[in-house]
């Protein structure tokens, strides 16, 4: 990765120290220009958080969401890292621990028992058409080989099936779209060889993820409404220039934000004024991000924290 992108990821990284302190950070970055800013520091912020497990609590909350669900309601479910459309069957206990019974798709439409301890392995996402029973579970992780070397030390399998959500990239749908999808990366094994893949792989955008498990997600800015955004508070707000940080930055009061400037766009004053105004409510400076190596020139950095809400 150039030393301009990687200091862009360890901005995005160093953004979710706050979520420990019960402060959020706030950083402005401007660039000459947006393309790939708003990507990589999202990309900073799922690789800093990936390594945080998926609490108890939010496991317990997730099973008592699947035992609520109507019977004949459409899921996905991974078995042996791949993912069959199922339906639930419903209710029903073993040694007075209760299940919920989801029947997959595949050969003999096996009647699997899902309870609390493996609860993750569902995701509540409907599905189109009709059981096809002939038709093989389709593999969530395609790539396995580059999330190891990309993120070293992740257990690919633990990021490919539990979702949660890290990072939303609030920006154009379609730019983001293209750069998600479209650009092929490479990360190094251990041994040296280099393996490719794309951005989504790495950002598990809940938009592009067509029902798989999510890190991340991306918003539109011509959004009309609040309802959109994510509610989560260890969730950071990446905003991919002016006209989004203009319209949604009260939006989320207790995530963390990075807003990315483009210093060539027409709305950059009134942003930088907003970020100006902010800054007046600091409760203290973070001067780590300034001395981040490889931030080139025409790229300016301002960190500091707020007390979160």
């Amino acid at each position: 990765m150039p030393t301009w992108a990687e200091s862009l990821r360890r901005i995005g990284a160093m953004a979710v120290s706050g979520h420990a302190t019960g402060r959020r950070t706030m950083v402005a970055i401007a660039v000459p220009t947006r393309s790939y800013a708003a990507v990589l520091v999202a990309l900073g912020v799922v690789l800093g958080r990936s390594r945080v497990p998926v609490v108890p609590d939010e496991m317990n909350e997730h099973f008592a969401q699947l035992c609520a669900l109507p019977r004949d309601t459409r899921v996905w479910v991974t078995v042996a890292q791949k993912r069959h459309k199922g339906l639930v069957m419903g209710l029903g206990r073993i040694d007075g621990q209760p299940f919920v019974k989801i029947q997959l798709t595949t050969g003999d439409r096996l009647t699997i028992h899902v309870g609390e301890r493996n609860a993750t392995s569902v995701e509540i996402d409907e599905w189109d058409g009709a059981l096809p029973s002939e038709k093989k579970g389709k593999r969530i992780i395609r790539r396995p080989g580059f999330l190891e070397a990309a993120f070293a030390g992740l257990d690919p399998r633990d990021f490919g099936i539990r979702s949660r959500m890290d990072a939303v990239i609030i920006g154009s749908v379609a730019s983001l779209r293209t750069e998600i999808m479209n650009t092929s990366i490479g990360a190094r094994l251990p041994n040296g060889r280099l393996v490719y893949g794309t951005f989504q792989d790495l950002l598990r955008s809940r938009r592009l993820a067509q029902g798989q498990a999510f890190r991340s997600d991306i918003v539109s800015d011509t959004t009309p409404d609040f309802s959109a955004l994510p509610t989560e508070s260890n969730c950071t707000a990446v905003f991919d220039g002016a006209r989004p940080f203009i319209k949604w930055h009260d939006a989320m009061p207790s995530a963390s934000q990075v807003v990315v400037l483009d210093r060539t766009a027409h709305s950059f004053q009134d942003a930088a004024d907003i970020v100006n105004q902010q800054y007046l409510r600091r409760s203290a400076d973070i001067r780590d991000f300034q001395r981040i190596p490889g931030i080139p020139w025409g790229m300016e950095v301002m960190a500091y924290e707020e007390a979160a809400p």
